[in-house]
């Protein structure tokens, strides 16, 4: 009966352990994935290159790249390279919290 106990409360300590690092690792971004606060360039590019020629075209583009592709396209051949990602401006912050300056609206 003694090992029986110890057997289960063994499977019981290990299952809650594995629980808690799946929990901990599934809201958490690698480091490999953020430089500074931002986007891997190397990651931006294996998750938008469909076609697997290790640049970006226009249609391949989304979201802030996309809207911004001809400004990270430095050498305007139609494709942003993973140089041109390193190179990209930061995104300017926008509100009080990224150091944009708060308005004259009325507080709430």
């Amino acid at each position: 009966m003694k090992n029986l106990t110890l057997t289960i409360l063994f499977t019981v300590l290990l299952f809650s352990c594995n629980s808690q690092n799946s929990a901990e690792n599934t809201g958490r971004i690698s480091e490999s994935t953020r430089r500074n606060g931002e986007p891997n360039p190397a990651d931006i590019l294996k998750q938008l290159d469909a076609d697997g020629d290790s640049k970006i075209s226009k249609d391949e583009a989304k979201g802030p790249l996309a809207n911004d592709f001809a400004k990270i396209d430095s050498n305007e051949d139609g494709f942003i390279t993973l140089a041109e990602l390193e190179k990209m401006p930061k995104p300017s912050g926008r509100g009080p919290q990224n150091g944009g300056e708060r308005g004259n609206a009325p507080r709430r």
